[in-house]
């Protein structure tokens, strides 16, 4: 068995910029279709393979344990719409889950779709988006076979048993039902994989059994934005958003006539986001005009200027969703940090806290598509306690449980704690750390095993959430930390900013201090410290252990975007140049300056690095594979250790990884074998 590490040949290119040289061994990597190439990352993953072969018992084991805990055989909560209730149901060693509907009155069960049967001969499946027609007789939805999120879009007629008509192949994944139920529009995509484009396919034409015929309503030039579609709350307009990383303009389209004109709700200015639903003839309009983050304000449809301010914002408080049905407004706002969810009386004027628990929690407005009805459902969960769906009464505020998630096993929520810290940034700026454990390792003072997760980056908040496969960590003596940092939105709208552009850098200053605090005070030794993060995550990372690579043991990356300098300048790629608002333009000096400071493949060190496992993904069409490849071949050459530098490719998989949700947990099994491989962690549970 040879279990030396592959080299990967040399072939410098340099480039000048700014008058400054960019000198890169491995660009050659980029060329996946090269014998050369596909020689390499071949050996890459036999290597990896061969490594990672004394834990395959354990990584049986921990798959066994965690699939024993999911509901293999379960139901989503129906939902009401029109005629109909929709749920759908997953079934034991079914990857997939099946979409079903009963119609109200006789209660027949109907079979919509089953990803099972659709994924029958092919190597991944993705459903990108599915509707259903006001008028309840067609069913469209788009399905990605690859992981390249590229969608192939599919229309099915409920009431024949005929087999669905492929329409296009070359569409982002989203599709909307106009009101006449037989114009659909959907969105189509740019040779950078943009979505820019809006099209209308009408299954009434005679030439509908394609997208040939289909007119093109909507273009977006610009491309720093991308598209897309939904519905209004009352089903009379269609919205076309125009998104870039830190600017809206959404357009409206009548669902009530035969014209496709679409109409701007709100002018489009740079640094002003925002987001629309309509109902009785107001557009509500949550937007951030005003301070960093959201206000909530409704107006006329027919003259947008005449605004009725609804939920004020500042600096430490904003609207993050709402909800507008006929019996009052929903609205979950974020302040300092923590969800609440709020139920507004418009008519008199009044303000109801809705309190579900006293821990810290992710809320989510989920499946309110009928704007009628009596009750308001809602999904709560936290770190320790799995998602529940509550209906909660418009009229007494009361709330009925639904449904609980199941925890099979001898899982006891009281059994474990959460524990919030704050770390001390390089500018002084405190970082919340959030720990969860059982209670019997917080109690102790003795260090314990720590994996701590962080991500930082496009205002993304790492709020609460349930894992059943974390409980595999936390029954071993593990604490799973998460570092709160810049260019998340966990403080709101100013803490993304203070970590995007300019700031990046604080995102991994912040990450460190996480890592120095927990070890400086005593929750954890070098020895004890593993850390991880996914494609933006991936790069924090990757700089954290080039800048202080002794404070951890063992680092895992996912997807990451590590070779951030060499993709920021090709235009060509998909992402790039909307991704500028977000990193920096560096044909820009100062970028180019900015971002070669802090990209992983830039400045790999010649020093002991950690036991590292890298994943990364063929078909990943936002984090390339070179990034992770190009990464791992260069830090061979520099690395003066003999830890573990493990590259794991996936072939049939895209930036998310698994599609098949026992498929996603062999992978969680693989890392956390290899997690506990070198932590040094034996304990069976």
């Amino acid at each position: 068995m040879n279990l030396s590490p592959p080299r990967a040949q040399k072939k410098r290119t340099q480039r000048s910029f700014h008058n400054k040289m960019l000198t890169d061994d491995y660009s050659w990597l980029a060329e996946i279709n090269a014998p050369e190439v596909h020689k390499y990352l071949a050996a890459e993953s036999e290597y990896c393979s061969l490594k990672m072969t004394p834990t395959n018992k354990l990584q049986h084991q921990l798959y066994k344990e965690i699939v024993q805990r999911i509901d293999e055989n379960d139901t989503s909560v129906p939902y009401l719409w029109k005629e109909y209730f929709y749920y759908e149901r997953t079934y034991k060693n079914k990857e997939y889950a099946v979409y079903l509907r009963q119609h109200t009155n006789t209660l027949k069960e109907e079979t919509l779709l089953d990803l099972n049967k659709l994924r029958e001969g092919q190597p991944y499946l993705d459903l990108g988006d599915i509707d259903i027609s006001p008028d309840q007789r067609w069913l469209a939805y788009t399905l990605d076979y690859s992981g390249d999120e590229i969608y192939d879009l599919y229309i099915k007629d409920l009431l024949k048993e005929t087999a669905p008509l492929l329409i296009t192949k070359t569409m982002s994944g989203d599709i909307c039902w106009h009101g006449d139920s037989h114009s659909l529009f959907y969105t189509s995509l740019d040779s950078q994989l943009r979505p820019n484009k809006v099209h209308l396919h009408d299954i009434f034409n005679t030439e509908s059994t394609s997208s040939a015929a289909d007119e093109v309503i909507f273009e977006e030039q610009d491309e720093h934005f991308y598209v897309s579609l939904c519905r209004s709350s009352s089903d009379q307009y269609t919205f076309i958003a125009c998104e870039s990383k830190d600017t809206t303009e959404i357009n409206y389209i009548q669902n009530t006539n035969g014209n496709f004109t679409s109409t701007p709700i709100y002018p489009r200015i740079r640094g002003v986001e925002y987001n629309v639903d309509e109902l009785n003839n107001h557009f509500y309009i949550c937007i951030n005009d005003t301070c960093c983050n959201f206000r909530l304000y409704k107006t006329p449809v027919t003259n947008t200027s005449d605004i009725t301010e609804l939920v004020q914002a500042n600096t430490n408080e904003g609207v993050v969703d709402f909800e507008v049905m006929n019996a009052g407004i929903a609205v979950i706002e974020r302040k300092n940090g923590l969800l609440s969810l709020v139920l507004l009386n418009e008519e008199e004027a009044i303000k109801h806290a809705i309190r579900l628990t006293n821990e810290p929690c992710t809320l989510s407005l989920v499946d309110n598509y009928d704007c009628n009805n009596s009750h308001l459902r809602v999904e709560i969960e936290t770190n320790i306690h799995p998602p529940k769906i509550y209906d909660i009464d418009w009229n007494t505020r009361d709330r009925t449980l639904l449904k609980e998630q199941k925890v099979h096993g001898n899982y006891q929520p009281e059994d474990y704690a959460t524990l919030k810290l704050h770390a001390t940034s390089k500018d002084g700026t405190k970082v919340p750390i959030s720990l969860i454990a059982k209670k019997s390792i917080l109690d102790d003072s003795a260090p314990a095993p720590i994996l701590l997760h962080a991500y930082g980056a496009y205002g993304e908040p790492l709020d609460p959430w349930f894992s059943h496969s974390r409980i595999s960590l936390l029954d071993r003596g593990v604490i799973f930390a998460i570092a709160h940092v810049r260019g998340g939105g966990d403080l709101g709208m100013a803490w993304y900013q203070d970590g995007k552009l300019k700031n990046k850098p604080n995102t991994i200053l912040d990450f460190i201090a996480c890592s120095e605090y927990l070890l400086d005070n005593n929750f954890t030794t070098s020895k004890m410290l593993a850390i991880n993060g996914g494609s933006a995550g991936g790069l924090l990372i990757g700089a954290a252990l080039n800048k202080q690579p002794h404070l951890y043991q063992c680092a895992i990356l996912e997807a990451p975007f590590l070779d951030c300098l060499n993709t920021m300048l090709d235009e060509s790629l998909p992402l790039t140049i909307t991704e500028f608002d977000e990193w920096g333009n560096p044909k820009k000096e100062e970028y180019f300056d900015l971002i070669q400071s802090y990209s992983p493949y830039e400045n790999i060190c010649t020093t002991d690095y950690p036991h590292i496992l890298v994943l990364a993904n063929i078909n990943d069409t936002r984090v390339q594979h070179w990034e992770a490849a190009k990464w791992v071949a260069k830090l061979r050459t520099h690395k003066t250790d003999n830890n573990d530098l493990l590259l794991h490719l996936d072939d049939n998989s895209g930036h998310a990884g698994a599609s098949g949700r026992y498929s996603t947990i062999k992978e969680i099994a693989f890392q956390y074998a290899f997690l506990f491989e070198n932590l040094n962690i034996t304990k069976d549970n």
